[in-house]
Order: structure tokens, then sequence, then C-alpha cells
């Protein structure tokens, strides 16, 4: 939601690693401590423009996926994932072995359409799905 209010506009967003991931965090090599990630953003910094990925009339950072990924995410439990972290998603998906039924999907990319089965799509803007950032402490 956030992302919306601020494409096209002046207002720089500052960015707080207190997700599970913190995936936009990482790929931004902003610090994954609280602490350090504040006293960044009150220090003196560079303010850098970020790609946002456009589905219909919403914008996303980093990715965004219909199918199993968000119906892991939704799944998980926040108190699994406060204790377990990232495993925590894991988890859910091993509990969940109908969740790598294949759908159909109409995707269209750059203008061009294709029709796919899969359990999932994620679009991504960002180098994370790749490698993490030898910079990053993990």
């Amino acid at each position: 939601g956030v992302v919306n209010g601020l494409v096209h506009g002046l207002v720089p967003l500052g960015i707080g690693p207190l997700g599970t991931g913190n995936d936009l965090a990482r790929v931004l090599t902003i610090p994954l401590k609280v602490d350090e990630a504040v006293a960044l953003l009150v220090a003196d910094h560079t303010v850098i423009e970020v790609d946002a990925l456009q589905v219909g009339d919403r914008f996303f950072f980093s990715n965004v996926s219909v199918g199993m990924s968000p119906q892991i995410m939704d799944e998980t439990k926040s108190d699994q994932k406060k204790r377990f972290g990232r495993l925590a998603y894991l988890w859910t998906l091993f509990k969940r072995s109908s969740i790598f039924q294949l759908h159909r999907y109409a995707v269209t990319v750059d203008g061009q359409p294709q029709r796919i089965r899969a359990s999932g799509v994620m679009l991504s803007n960002t180098t994370l799905l790749q490698s993490t950032p030898h910079d990053v402490v993990t």
C-alpha cells in the first residue's frame, strides 16, 4: 500500500528491516539490525530511486506473486515466523502437499501474452533470487 502512495512522488521511503525475510532491505544493502538501519536513516545518506513492478494499477517493490508463494506466506502463523524465521515457511510447505497443484495462468510480460501451468508465478525485479549481495551480513 505504501508503494502505491509513493510512486511518481517526491517523498522518500525509509525502510526498516522488520519483516521475516527482509528481502528488499537485503537487496538494497540496508542493515538488518534495526538500530543500525535507524542510524542509517538519521545520518547523512544517499537517496536512490527504486524501480517498482506494476500489475494492473498497483505497484510493488521487489516482487509480486500468485499461487503457492502467497498461500504459504498467508498460512504461516506469526508466532512460528518469530520463533523459526524463514524456516517457518518450509514447515507450512511440508504440511500442505496440495499446495503444489498446478493452475493455469495467463500472463503478459512486456506486451507478450503467454499461457502457462504452474503451482505459482512470481515476478521479481531484484537479484535476490539469484544470490545474496556479498556485502550483506545475514
